[in-house]
């Protein structure tokens, strides 16, 4: 499918700003549950002090999602260049 569409760079920039809309409407609220209800999901897991833990929960989701919404639409393609 997406190599149909390498000639046609405008359909292709759609569909990625598509996939991009969906990362935000799935990944968005599943950040802010691991947010709001961390020590209580790290507690599940049987950790004897989940506030110790909480800290690096939120750096990883952060970073996480960070990695998922701020990348540029070029380096879904850099491999394409000649």
């Amino acid at each position: 499918m997406i190599s149909a569409l390498r000639n046609k760079r405008d359909e292709l920039y759609e569909m990625v700003d598509k996939v991009a809309q969906l990362n935000l409407f799935t990944a968005g609220p599943i950040f802010l549950i691991v947010l709001f209800f961390g020590p209580f999901l790290i507690s599940i897991f049987g950790v004897e002090n989940p506030s110790v833990a909480y800290p690096w929960l939120i750096l990883f989701s952060y970073w996480t999602v960070n990695k998922c919404f701020c990348r540029s639409s070029d380096e879904y393609f850099k491999y394409d260049r000649v």
